[in-house]
């Protein structure tokens, strides 16, 4: 515990500086809640009885993929307050009922407070966690709303009007703190991988032939890697140049043929698209 101890001293008082604007990093800070339509997101592919392996984000890619029936999720960021963010989430929809953070809770943490402090936590990763935000609340008092990236695009999860199914699907989840534009290698291959707006990020070749090779080694024979939130339209030059590195060896894209509208707006936007790992 007392390697666990330094490392989460050092995380907290990362948090400190990213609330404060000292390390005043858009992807340091945590999405609250999704921003992307995952409910059409998810009605063109399944990942029911399947291997996951998704980006952590807000957590909601995580427990969407828990409550669509998932065999199992591992997930992965390059920003680890996603981490302490998924088990507070988790213990707030276990125990409080609360699918994610609401403004009465920057105002008043209090029952945030006691709830962290009460968590009986028997696994390590977890435990971790609970040392984080009890040493957090020990400093702030509250939940600062700065620690948070607050966009105008923010869409309810599927799963939050029954969270007593979702409540009895959620599993144990495995954490790696990677960047996908980085070479990894895990000893595990998956049926499903969620990156969201991930690739979109990743303009320098050399990061997306990484991930490239990252999600050729991750994917199981027919695996899909399911892209979503695009940010340039389809015709972009960035996009033309992502998905041509990204098929330049044994992926092939494909469009989702569906669109939604963003917010309350009349603009349609992608649904989002897949690589899928084959033989050419």
């Amino acid at each position: 515990m007392s390697d666990n101890y330094s490392e989460v001293v050092e995380d907290v008082n990362w948090a400190l500086g990213v609330a404060s604007g000292e390390n005043d990093l858009n992807h340091k800070r945590v999405y609250p809640n999704t921003n992307e339509n995952l409910k059409a997101l998810f009605e063109n592919f399944s990942v029911k009885d399947k291997d996951v392996f998704t980006v952590a984000g807000s957590s909601d890619q995580i427990f969407n993929s828990f409550y669509k029936g998932a065999k199992s999720v591992d997930t992965f960021d390059i920003n680890k307050l996603t981490f302490y963010y998924y088990y507070l989430r988790k213990w707030m929809i276990n125990y409080l009922g609360e699918e994610y953070i609401k403004d009465e809770y920057y105002k008043d943490s209090s029952n945030l407070i006691k709830l962290v402090n009460s968590i009986k936590a028997d696994r390590e990763d977890e435990m971790k966690a609970q040392l984080f935000w009890i040493q957090y609340f020990n400093k702030v008092g509250r939940i600062d709303k700065r620690l948070f990236l607050v966009t105008s695009e923010d869409y309810k999860s599927e799963y939050g009007d029954d969270l007593e199914t979702l409540k009895e699907r959620i599993k144990n989840v495995k954490f790696y703190n990677y960047d996908m534009g980085e070479r990894f290698v895990l000893n595990k291959k998956y049926d499903v991988i969620i990156l969201s707006n991930i690739l979109e990020c990743l303009h320098n070749p050399t990061r997306l032939f990484a991930a490239r090779n990252n999600i050729e080694r991750l994917l199981n024979d027919d695996g899909i890697c399911v892209c979503s939130h695009l940010m340039e339209g389809k015709d972009h030059p960035l996009h033309k140049a992502e998905i041509e590195i990204m098929t330049s060896n044994i992926l092939t894209e494909e469009d989702f043929d569906d669109y939604y509208y963003l917010g309350n707006s009349n603009y349609k936007r992608e649904v989002g698209y897949v690589y899928k790992k084959g033989v050419k």
